[in-house]
This record gives C-alpha cells, sequence and structure tokens, in this order.
C-alpha cells in the first residue's frame, strides 16, 4: 500500500475501528486498477483473498464465470441450515474518469487517497480521479460479513452468499450475462446505493445509442486555427445528478462555437464515459481572420452566466493552433455544431406521483472528431422508470436523427427497470433494524439510475431485493467523495440484517 494511502487509512481507523475490515479491503482494492473492461488484475485479487479464507470458513466455495462474475457462499451456521439464503452484492469496476490536468494511468496507477473537511464533515476522495467508492466500497462491506465468519464464532447467519460482478459500469454487463438461477439465496442485498439512511427499491432501466456522421473536409484558406480547451466542469453521475442542471461542456462547446463568426470544426473531443455528464471538451476550429482569442473569451463569459452556481470552477483557454489539419467545410461544420445543439441533455419528464424525483432523462455524454479523420460519433444515455418511455425517447432521437441526416444505432446495452415491491418482508425487516440500529426510520425510494437488482431477479425468479450504501456524492467524476462516517453504519446494517434474518428464521 502506498505510504500516503495508509497514513489515511490510520487517520480514518483512529476515529472509529467498527468498520476496520471494511476500510482496509477498500484501500486495497484502490491500489489495484479496476476500471470497467480492465478486470485483469482485481479478479485475482478477489480470488487470491477468498482462497486464503478458506482455512477459517469451511466449506466457502467460489466460482468465477466466463464475464469474471464472482459467486462466494458460504454455508450456514450450524442450526440455520434452513434460513432462507441471502446474497451480498456489488460490482468490481469502476468508472475511470481524471481531471484535464492529470497524468493518471488507470491501467497500471494506484488510487491517491485524501481526507477532505467540507461542511463539517469528512471526506474521502481521489487525487485528481474518480474514487470507485461506487462500487468497491460496496464490496469491501461484502468481504468484511465474510471476515466476520471467520473471525467471530458467534455470528450467526443462514447460508451466505457473496456476488461480485463484471463491467455494471458500462451497461450492466455481468449481470445481464449472468447464468439463469446460479444466485441461490431468496433475498438480494445490493450494496450499490449512494445516499445512507435510504433503503432504494427501485430503479431505472436504460440504453446507450450512438449517432454517426461521415463528413467532408476542405482547405483551410489563410484562416487562424485556435484550440479551445473547456474543462474543469461540475460533471457528476448523468442519472443521479441530471436533476441537478450542471452544464454539459459538449453542448456549451458547440454553443460556444456556433457564435464565433466563420467557424469550421478541425476536431472535437469531449467525455469520457457514457454514464458520465462530461466535464471537459476540447476542440480546434478555424474562424475569421478577425476574430481574436480575447472575443472568443467574451463569447464564453456571456454563456457561462447562467451556469456558475452549479459549475463554479469552470475554465476556457483559448491558444493559436500550429499543427494544421484541414477543416470541415462549412456545411458539415455547421451540421455537427446544430446536431450537438439540438440532441437533448437533461430531466425530460419527472415522475407526476413521486415529488421531484426524475421518470425519463437523456444524456448526451462522448463526442469523437479526431483530427484528420471523416467519421463524428456521440454517445448518449437513456434512463426511464418507465419501461415504454424508453422506447419513447428512443423513437424521439431516431426523429431527431433522420431529420439531421445523420445515423443511428439500435438501442445498445439495454436493461430493465427495477420494479418497487412496497410489501416486501425483506423490506420491512431492513426498515426495523436500521431504525433500531441507527436511530431513526429510514426514506425508502427509488434512483434514476441503473441497479443490477432489475436484472438480478429477472435471472432469479422469486429473489426479494433492496438495496443500501453510504453516503457517495459526485459518482462519475473527478469530485467523487465518500461521507467517512457513514461507512460503519451501513457495515453495522448489513450485519444485523444477516443475523435478525437467521434469528427470526431459525
Amino acid at each position: 500500500m502506498l505510504d500516503a494511502n495508509k497514513a489515511v487509512l490510520d487517520t480514518i481507523l483512529k476515529g472509529s475501528r467498527e468498520a476496520e475490515s471494511a476500510w482496509e479491503t477498500f484501500f486495497k482494492i484502490c491500489e489495484v486498477p479496476h476500471g470497467s473492461y480492465n478486470q485483469e488484475q482485481i479478479i485475482p485479487f478477489y480470488t487470491t483473498f477468498f482462497d486464503s479464507l478458506k482455512s477459517s470458513i469451511p466449506g466457502l466455495t467460489y466460482s468465477v464465470d466466463g464475464l469474471k462474475n464472482i459467486i462466494v457462499r458460504v454455508p450456514a451456521t450450524s442450526g440455520y441450515e434452513r434460513v432462507p439464503g441471502i446474497c451480498l452484492q456489488g460490482h468490481s469496476d469502476m468508472v475511470c474518469v481524471k481531471a484535464a490536468d492529470s497524468s493518471h494511468d488507470f491501467k497500471k496507477d494506484p488510487l491517491r487517497l485524501r481526507i477532505v473537511s467540507k461542511d463539517g464533515k469528512e471526506w474521502l476522495m481521489a487525487t485528481g480521479t474518480t474514487l470507485g467508492a461506487d462500487n468497491s466500497i460496496g464490496v469491501a462491506i461484502g468481504i468484511a460479513i465474510l471476515l466476520e465468519c471467520a473471525k467471530d464464532k458467534t455470528f450467526s447467519h443462514g447460508p451466505l452468499e457473496l456476488f461480485i460482478t463484471s463491467d455494471e459500469e458500462v451497461g450492466l454487463l455481468g449481470a445481464a450475462g449472468m447464468e439463469e438461477s446460479c444466485l441461490k439465496s431468496k433475498y438480494l442485498l445490493n450494496l450499490d446505493s449512494e445516499d445512507f439512511g435510504e433503503i432504494c427499491v427501485s430503479c431505472a432501466g436504460g440504453f446507450r445509442v450512438t449517432f454517426t456522421h461521415t463528413v467532408k473536409r476542405v482547405d483551410a484558406g489563410t484562416d487562424p486555427y485556435y484550440k479551445l480547451n473547456l474543462s474543469k466542469l461540475s460533471g457528476g453521475h448523468s442519472g443521479c445528478d441530471i436533476h441537478l442542471y450542471r452544464a454539459n461542456t459538449i453542448k456549451l462547446m458547440a454553443r460556444l462555437i456556433s457564435r464565433i463568426p466563420g467557424a469550421r470544426l478541425c476536431s472535437i473531443s469531449g467525455g469520457s464515459a457514457h454514464n458520465a455528464i462530461p466535464g471537459s471538451c476540447l476542440a480546434v476550429i478555424t474562424c475569421r481572420s478577425d476574430v481574436t482569442p480575447a472575443y472568443i473569451s467574451n463569447i464564453w463569459d456571456d454563456i457561462y452566466t447562467a451556469y456558475k452556481p452549479t459549475d463554479p470552477h469552470a475554465s476556457l483557454s483559448v491558444e493559436k493552433h500550429t499543427q494544421q489539419t484541414k477543416p470541415l467545410s462549412q456545411t458539415d461544420s455547421d451540421k455537427i455544431i446544430n446536431f450537438i445543439t439540438a440532441i437533448p441533455h437533461g430531466p425530460i419528464r419527472f415522475s407526476p406521483t413521486v415529488e421531484n424525483f426524475v421518470e425519463t432523462s437523456f444524456a448526451a455524454t462522448i463526442v469523437k472528431l479526431a483530427e484528420g479523420e471523416t467519421e463524428f460519433s456521440l454517445l448518449g444515455s437513456g434512463r426511464s422508470s418507465i419501461e415504454s418511455e424508453l422506447d419513447g425517447v428512443y423513437e424521439s432521437l431516431k426523429a431527431l436523427a433522420s431529420l439531421a441526416g445523420f445515423s443511428i444505432s439500435e438501442q445498445q446495452s439495454r436493461y430493465p427497470g427495477w420494479p418497487a415491491n412496497m410489501e416486501s418482508v425483506f423490506l420491512k425487516q431492513a426498515i426495523e433494524s436500521h431504525e433500531s440500529l441507527i436511530g431513526f426510520k429510514p426514506h425508502v425510494g427509488a434512483v434514476h439510475a441503473g441497479l443490477e437488482a432489475g436484472l438480478i431477479c429477472k435471472k432469479c425468479p422469486g429473489m426479494d431485493a433492496i438495496s443500501i450504501g453510504p453516503t457517495i456524492k459526485n459518482p462519475h467524476s473527478p469530485q467523487e467523495a465518500l461521507e467517512i462516517c457513514t461507512v460503519a453504519p451501513i457495515y453495522r446494517l448489513t450485519r444485523a440484517i444477516v443475523t435478525e434474518l437467521a434469528a427470526k428464521h431459525k
């Protein structure tokens, strides 16, 4: 472990050692690269760890499928064999987003952790990158429960499973490809929620879609070239944070370019993950010879006025660009800029029955047109709690693409929503445990994001699910922060749910 990370861990444990195993496991995970599609190192880390537990937990077994999903099984404590099984569940991958000035390499570098004090609270963050508390802290809590089985002989439980899925952040791929009925548990405790004090019982479904257009390049003549770098916007989760109306750098860049006289695109690149609001965008343009950097900056200042409250650190740099490749034709450049301007981004419909809850949304998240290339692409993410509305969003996007003369893919990585079961016995027990342990009644709600619970329950008929987790702010952005004081209570609650379920059904 990095010395600096060890010092941060020691500081956390000085405050409370209650969730020591969870914290230690989380910090170890942060040392191992585990971005989506890059789990070659983290899977052996887990399997080696589970092998080490076999001697202290008799009967522990695990399996890894072709998608790198891991299922760990622990037999019930003697006398509790008839208790309905419970599966603790999280995902192994993280969203990899870094600040524009970060040199971090997510494929090989450990995360560098730090404690930040804000609003009277202590938060754990990474330096210049996403933290990956979504969802490594959930996995770490699940592993800490297994360690309880090894260390505490008074810890009574029914049959336990720990299900660690792969590539959740790129379309719930592990859960979507899991074998039918591969889990034996009656109850699923998903540990991927991000609001302490809330029990989540429902989530949105979603899909990805890609727009493409072939462009033509022409000579620039004597027009000057400028590089426009828009950075340090707040970004965030393209579902959970969509209602905050934070600026989308891709769309702001299009607005900026549309107001520069004679502007033609040479290249544009923005966003880094389909499920993250883009916080930076880089474009190279040519424009009229009388346009100056100061003129462009003045346009930006006017546009930025509306976004200062949500994106207080936004920055635009304008500089001469020396690598002069051919720009797009004026027709194609205008077509691209107009399309980006027209593409929706934000809430489309709020729920008519749940106050202030986003029901349907679309986020434009990644745009690409490299210098010298002729293929433009824009990727976006649609979400809705209503299955038919996912089709409605796609139909609207298809109509827009047709009008603009762009190609559109079919719905990609579509996953279902997770309908609420307010009569769930499991939910009622979790509420009781929360009240007795935490001291207040939890809020029972839904989240405008994809959780694997819906897919898992669909693959394992009859399973009853809820989701909990510590507080995480600004996931999928370099500002991702884990509220330190909420980890121990969630660990305590998870442990209590397991033991009280066993006690009631013995």
